[in-house]
């Protein structure tokens, strides 16, 4: 028994968010319990606050086995008030003796009764009170609780919850809680205590060693103590477990010495599962009392906590597990096999089929690892575990699946959903023929889906396809097919189709290739809010379900970056392609360049024309011979064709002409390229020819060539003093441009439609918004030609607006009307993207254009 505060550690972690959590909780409810287990830092978290709120007004009572005693126990809590400089000298509290016996109806009366004589608000903490097991202590406690004066706050730090009426408390909001939850270190105040104690980790490391301890704070301290004398710490983190010295001493000493040999014997049966529920744990340890062993253990603050939606699951703090699992290993290796043997039979039969799956494979006993995968491989790799599909396999070995055609087509499954294509292609010609319908389409869908990936012609399809998760599969291979075909707009149909089965058949790993394959017909076929919608929806799902790793999500990124090219956000394009997402390696190589040319159009050096096009001759160099979709091929050369132009580079360009011919056919794309390439020269019969030919040819990017088109009809008008046309193109242009604020066409506009664009503004009607927002666009974009985006009467307004002059002022000076002065202002402030008078100085300056 201690009736002193402890001093704050010196290796204490100030924890401002908990502090605050904690001074709240106090303030607002009589009682507080703070319930974790032993080192999650309960008293350091006390003592801080008592070193920052000042002694004077806390009674500090640390319990131990002594306090069993009845006289001993009223002492101390007597002691303790009167180590209180709130308690005057000669108040009641200072001649008030515990009670003769074990009576303590009246002692506790006369508590309360001194208490509530205070001159201020008192606080009682009792810290380790799982120690006060005895019934008369407890009812001491309760009775307390129960004529608790207003100015008292109680506190209760513990490892367990005590028996005290605490579902009353909760629903009489007089109770109030932290829980090892709220204690767990965060990775940066873990971070801050490591360095405290002499240790620099990285990020990554810091990360780990935080999840392998679950932010328990005993744990972080032992590891630190073992970190300072290792010299190789990305190794140690990797390795840290329970069965490191200094953590196994104080589990042994801390948690498991205090538990019966019974319990402990149940722990180290269950500790091959993540999670175990007490059916399980009875499979495992043969205990029929499991439920009421996890409850106690939960109840003690043993490591052990209830988890899952119905909180029927436990599960073992990371430390203590693997701390058991290396006790039951130097038992008896074969025990650890048999453990997980009984693990997946039971899983199995509950229908948790990953688990038992990845129990099975720990057994090491092929015959339950090859019927686990037989009777549920496809389900499970439809249902995205290609993972743990894959371990199983990779356990039995090419020795464990020869003779058996199934499991080698699901080797081939599984090494296509890595994006392992020519893995695939082995395992299917060891397989042997399929001698079931479903074993020939699903042989086929794979082979078509290699195929597909590899831009290679597939062969015929199969018949109706019956099984749910085949036939969605089914339905997602024709959206592919179509696309391979040139035909989008049926593909898209097809893998609405295609996701709709799935999610009806609760295969969202199929759902989410789905999404994909909408994501790239919609980009096809000129939706690019539909793009972008399912671009964002399958990598929300993958995210959702840990499967980002997938590689077929790099065609939701190239899509999801294709929408910001075109909307002129080049960071974000770029973040799009490199924030992390999965390896391009499996993807058609013609979907990589054109990953090389939006990167190459959005990187750094963007702005240099010249780089630019050679690292665009240099993707197209890369690409060789292969095959891509055509429209994949147009989009690419319509970008580089550009840029080819405005360099000048002449045998280039007719270069990349004949190269867009052969991949593309004579498509509107390929005459629109003649039509800029006239327009260059200045031919506008030429143009007028080539654009006539394009409005009536095959369109293979039908939203961005019209555009484009429109674009150039209007600079040819313009030139023509066709002002009228020109204003009617533009018009048309915003129109279909704005649903999917398609931006960047009009940047890569001649100069006069984005001046004509400027002096139209608030004459776009219902388009006005958006073709500020263009606007906006072309005064912030780094060009050469911004300067020219001014009137030379503007550019004498903007002179006058460096001045202190008023607008009224100006107006005389220039010998115009007021409202003439402002709409030059309005002009301005739109071209250089400000909306104030400084701003636009400041901007100006920054340009060289003032």
């Amino acid at each position: 028994m201690k009736i002193v505060a402890p001093f704050v550690p010196a290796n204490s972690v100030r924890r401002e968010e908990l502090w605050r959590s904690l001074a709240g909780v106090m303030d607002t409810y009589p009682v507080t319990m703070i319930c974790a287990p032993a080192g999650y830092g309960k008293t350091s978290l006390l003592a801080e606050w008592i070193a920052e709120t000042g002694a004077a007004d806390k009674a500090w009572v640390c319990a131990d086995g002594s306090d069993n005693d009845a006289d001993r126990f009223f002492a101390a809590i007597l002691g303790a008030f009167r180590e209180c400089g709130l308690v005057p000298a000669g108040h009641a509290l200072r001649s008030l003796e515990p009670p003769a016996g074990v009576e303590v109806t009246d002692f506790v009366a006369e508590l309360a009764d001194a208490i509530e004589t205070l001159p201020g608000r008192i606080h009682l903490v009792l810290d380790d009170a799982h120690e006060i097991v005895a019934p008369h202590s407890r009812h001491t406690i309760e009775l307390l609780i129960r004529h608790q004066p207003a100015n008292l706050r109680l506190v209760l730090a513990t490892r367990s919850d005590p028996p005290l009426p605490l579902a009353r408390l909760r629903l009489q909001g007089k109770l109030g809680e932290l829980r090892a939850r709220q204690l767990r270190l965060s990775e940066q105040e873990a971070d801050t205590m490591l360095r405290d104690a002499g240790v620099v980790l990285d990020s990554v490391q810091v990360s780990r060693l935080v999840e392998k301890t679950g932010g328990w704070a005993a744990g972080l301290r032992l590891a630190a103590r073992s970190l300072r004398d290792t010299r190789d710490r990305t190794a140690f983190v990797t390795e840290f477990t329970g069965d490191d010295r200094a953590v196994a001493d104080y589990l042994v000493s801390e948690v498991l010495a205090r538990l019966p040999e019974r319990t402990r014997e149940f722990l180290l049966a269950v500790s091959v599962c993540d999670e175990v529920h007490p059916a399980l744990g009875t499979a495992l340890s043969g205990c029929d009392d499991a439920a009421e062993i996890l409850a106690d253990l939960e109840q003690a603050g043993s490591l052990v906590v209830r988890t899952g939606a119905g909180q029927g699951w436990y599960r073992l703090h990371p430390l203590l597990r693997s701390y058991l699992q290396a006790e039951v290993r130097r038992r008896d290796p074969r025990l650890v096999a048999g453990l997980h043997a009984a693990a997946a039979s039971w899983l199995a039969a509950e229908g948790m089929l990953p688990e038992a799956l990845s129990h099975a494979t720990e057994s090491e006993a092929p015959a339950a690892i090859a019927g686990l995968l037989g009777r549920h491989g496809l389900t499970l790799l439809l249902g995205g575990r290609n993972r743990t599909v894959a371990r199983a396999l990779r356990a039995l070995g090419r020795d464990g699946r020869a003779g058996n055609g199934s499991l080698s087509t699901l080797s081939a499954l599984a090494h296509l959903e890595a994006g392992e294509l020519a893995d695939a292609r082995a395992d299917l010609a060891a397989a042997a023929p399929a001698e079931d319908a479903e074993g020939a389409a699903l042989r086929y869908l794979i082979e078509s889906a290699c195929a597909l990936a590899a831009g290679e012609r597939t062969g015929a399809p199969p018949a109706d396809v019956r099984t749910p998760g085949l036939a969605a599969w089914a339905q997602l291979d024709r959206a592919w097919r179509l696309l391979g075909a040139g035909r989008p707009h049926e593909a898209r149909a097809e893998a609405v189709l295609a996701e709709e089965l799935a999610r009806d058949y609760g295969a969202d790993y199929v759902a989410m290739h789905s999404l994909v394959a909408q994501s790239v017909a919609a980009w096809l076929d000129g939706e690019y809010v539909a793009m972008m919608w399912a671009s964002r929806e399958s990598l929300a799902l993958a995210r959702a379900h840990g499967w980002s790793a997938s590689p077929w999500l790099a065609l939701s990124r190239l899509t999801q970056a294709f929408g910001h090219f075109v909307r002129a956000e080049p960071d974000e394009a770029v973040t799009a392609l490199r924030g992390g997402g999965p390896s391009t390696a499996a993807l058609q190589p013609g979907f990589r360049y054109v990953i090389d040319v939006i990167e190459a159009l959005c990187g750094r050096d963007c702005a240099d024309p010249a780089v630019v096009a050679r690292k665009l001759r240099a993707a197209r160099g890369r690409l060789g011979e292969a095959r891509m979709l055509p429209a994949v091929a147009a989009v690419a050369a319509l970008a580089e064709y550009r840029c080819v132009l405005r360099l000048g580079l002449d045998v280039v360009g007719r270069e990349l002409f004949v190269w867009t011919h052969a991949h593309t056919g004579p498509v509107a794309e390929i005459y629109l390229m003649k039509a800029w390439q006239r327009f260059a020269v200045g031919d506008i019969g030429g143009v007028r020819e080539a654009l006539g030919t394009a409005a009536r040819s095959k369109a293979l990017l039908p939203l961005l060539t019209q555009l484009e088109v429109l674009l150039l009809s209007a600079a040819v008008a313009l030139r023509t003093d066709s002002r009228t046309l020109a204003i009617a193109a533009l018009g048309e242009a915003l129109r279909l441009a704005e649903p999917g604020r398609v931006v960047r066409p009009f940047a890569e506009a001649d100069r006069s439609v984005r001046q004509l664009l400027v002096d139209q503004l608030g004459g776009f009607d219902r388009l006005d918004g958006f073709a500020h927002e263009v606007s906006r666009s072309l005064s912030t974009a780094d060009s050469p030609d911004a300067a020219d985006i001014l009137t030379s009467r503007e550019s004498d307004v903007l002179e006058w607006l460096a001045s202190p002059q008023s607008l009224e002022e100006l107006a005389v000076s220039l010998s115009v009307s007021v409202n003439t002065v402002k709409t030059h202002v309005r002009a301005i402030y739109t071209k250089l993207g400000v909306s104030s008078r400084r701003a636009a100085v400041t901007t100006a300056r920054e340009r060289g254009l003032a």
